[in-house]
């Protein structure tokens, strides 16, 4: 009887082993999916901005007084506040290929390209609506 008891806390090692190796492969497979870049399309314009940021005021005082949001359609995206938001922000800024400890806001992401900073941000708009 013996012999079967280790045979029996053998298998049950093994039935553990294997569950937790199982486990371990669909949760290593979730986290890197939760990594994935967000997909965006070639029309996608997106400004991020964060609240109470001078710069970003500027950028909205000027969108206001050219009436730019007439002229071109684009999403804003708060990202100080709105951690779902600045993941995204990440996520353009990778497309671009940016170092994330040195982006900031404004920062624009316009059919595939990155615009950071207020000058920049401007400068695209202007071009976009031919001011």
């Amino acid at each position: 009887m013996g012999k079967y008891k280790n045979f029996m806390w053998v298998g049950l090692f093994m039935i553990v082993a294997v569950g937790g190796l199982v486990w371990l492969a669909n949760y290593s497979e979730d986290v890197t999916q939760n990594e994935d870049v967000k997909i965006f399309d070639e029309n996608t314009i997106t400004l991020f901005y964060g609240d109470g940021c001078p710069h970003c005021e500027d950028v909205d005082k000027f969108i206001e007084e050219n009436d730019i949001k007439s002229k071109v359609t684009f999403e804003e995206l708060e990202v100080w506040e709105n951690k779902d938001n600045a993941k995204i922000l990440d996520d353009a800024a990778k497309i671009c290929e940016l170092d994330l400890d040195r982006i900031g806001v404004p920062f624009l992401f316009a059919r595939g390209e990155c615009y950071v900073g207020g000058p920049d941000v401007q400068e695209f708009f202007e071009k976009e609506t031919e001011l």
